[in-house]
């Protein structure tokens, strides 16, 4: 089991544990009547959101949440309310600083050896809740779990709903679904804006959020058969119906809210994106990832439409169908796309997704040719991976140092990058090479948590099928999202080829010799998606 999968599925146990020890920590957390505001960064942020709405409509007084940069210090409270699993955040500890002696301050972390220790006046650690995966999930939800336990709001059934969302298959139709947008009421907001957060980083769909009733004024009409409609809580009367009468998926549930939000985690970690050439390919992909039970996407390289005589549509209308029946979910990308014109058939070949490769030009031109398409795609619905730095192996190209002085992407120009292109993903050079056979890349795993710490986007790796096992699980709890596999799919086809051919050399029924290709890719599939922890969304097959 992978770091990510262990810590969304322990969350109950974290949940039942802060509860039992939620009275011990009563000093620390507001009492009543006292005006609060809870900070947080990110994933954090969502949850303070959440925390603030219970308080207040519970009546213990008036409470705020802020993102830690834009804490308003004019402002006057009793209580600061900071959750920070890392206890390093720079916001949160620049706000503690600046707040001190003007308001009682309390930290929530998971370490108890960092800096956020010294600069709050209380400090609740919850260390048994810490994360080694860079995708939080068990230490936002419980340190919402003590608040709500502190406010007398969580109960024994709350864990109970938490083990049903684990256990409990995802809702049917969420295969071929391309948009997802999470709703919410209330404290609920905050759980829907995670929600969209985790599947933005970690897979190839256009996501959004917003509260329940403003989704009526304008979003619900760009809903359409592929989206998927998730609602936290209880939804606004008559709401549903419309969402149906779209031809959109409306999900929801009974279970509480914090546990539909493990539902939708199960959807949003580190994902595996498998190139495709064949129609064998695509079956294989999918018989794999169904193997697994878990998600995919199939991809499209523009290599790959060149070779089917340059048309897109035929291979894409195969990846479709093979998408719409599949028991689990797939998402199709156009990867490797270069030129404008095939990027513009990306959005009604069936693609979600593309990835825009400007990255042979230089800085200022990749920049400016990836702000124009990345413009365009998300008008069009796709969302859009782009590369910075140098991945060699591509484009009949000889392999390049993956470690040479200015190869690997360097953080600063990648924030700089991907806040002026507007792009939802970025591949990253950090060791690897496309096209290699051989499985000995050395990542450069200090490289990958740097850039996972600076940049909000999904960070995916090209060339790994020349990733060790080790390295590429090390690199998924490190930060990356998404990982490209092309190459060992070839070279698992072409081993049973030979083989097959060198066992019946007189067999001339090529149906023989590609089912055995094919199985042996499906297998390929199945393993590197164990190898990279991607969480089951359907029960393993019997």
């Amino acid at each position: 089991m992978s770091h990510a999968e262990d810590e969304l599925t322990s969350q109950p146990e974290c949940w039942a544990r802060v509860a039992a020890e939620a009275a011990g920590h009563r000093t620390a957390l507001p009492a009543t009547g006292e005006r609060v505001a809870i900070v947080g960064c990110g994933t954090s942020y969502y949850m303070a959101q959440a925390a603030a709405a219970l308080r207040e409509s519970a009546g213990q007084g008036e409470t705020d949440a802020f993102a830690a940069s834009e804490f308003p210090h004019h402002r006057t409270y009793d209580r600061v309310v900071a959750l920070t699993r890392s206890g390093t955040t720079t916001e949160v500890l620049d706000l503690l600083e600046r707040t001190k002696g003007r308001a009682r301050t309390t930290a929530v972390t998971a370490d108890p050896a960092t800096p956020v220790v010294d600069a709050a006046d209380d400090v609740i650690v919850l260390d048994w809740a810490d994360e080694r995966s860079v995708v939080q999930t068990r230490f936002a939800t419980t340190a919402l779990t003590l608040l709500r336990a502190h406010l007398g709001l969580h109960t024994d059934a709350v864990v109970a709903d938490g083990r049903t969302a684990l256990a409990d298959p995802l809702p049917e139709g969420l295969p071929g679904c391309t948009q997802f947008t999470f709703l919410g009421r209330g404290w609920t907001v905050g759980l829907a804006h995670e929600a969209a957060l985790k599947m933005r980083e970690a897979s190839l769909s256009w996501t959004e959020s917003y509260p329940a009733m403003e989704y009526r004024h304008g979003p619900i009409s760009i809903t359409t058969r592929s989206t998927a409609t998730w609602m936290f809580g209880p939804a606004p009367d008559g709401l549903a119906d419309q969402v149906r009468a779209t031809g959109g998926r409306w999900i929801d549930s009974r279970l509480d809210p914090l546990a539909e939000l493990v539902r939708a985690q199960r959807l949003a970690l580190a994902v595996a994106a498998f190139n495709v050439i064949t129609l064998e390919h695509i079956e294989a992909v999918v018989a794999g990832a169904e193997q697994a039970g878990a998600p995919v996407v199939v991809q499209v390289s523009e290599n790959t439409v060149a070779f089917r005589c340059g048309r897109l549509l035929p291979l894409a209308r195969a990846a479709v169908t093979a998408a719409e029946h599949a028991a689990v979910p797939v998402a199709l990308h156009l990867d490797h796309v270069q030129r404008d014109d095939l990027l513009r058939q990306a959005a009604d070949a069936g693609f979600s997704s593309v990835m825009y490769d400007a990255s042979r030009l230089p800085y200022a031109e990749n920049l400016s040719r990836t702000r124009g398409a990345a413009d365009w795609a998300h008008a069009h619905g796709l969302w859009v991976e782009a590369e910075l730095g140098q991945i060699g192996g591509k484009d009949g190209r000889p392999p390049l140092d993956a470690h040479a002085p200015g190869a690997r992407t360097d953080p600063g120009e990648a924030h700089a990058f991907v806040t002026a292109s507007g792009v939802d993903a970025l591949a990253v050079a950090v060791g690897t090479t496309h096209a290699m056979t051989e499985r000995t890349a050395t990542l450069d795993h200090d490289l990958v948590k740097r850039l996972a710490d600076t940049l909000d986007v999904p960070l995916v790796l090209h060339g790994s099928s020349g990733v060790p096992d080790g390295e590429l699980a090390q690199a998924v709890a490190g930060g990356i999202a998404k990982v490209n596999v092309g190459t060992a799919l070839n070279a698992a086809l072409t081993r049973a080829v030979r083989s097959a051919l060198a066992a019946r050399p007189e067999a001339v029924d090529c149906r023989s010799y590609l089912k055995q290709g094919r199985e042996a890719m499906a297998a390929e599939v199945a393993r590197l998606i164990g190898v990279i922890g991607t969480p089951r969304t359907t029960a393993a097959p019997r």
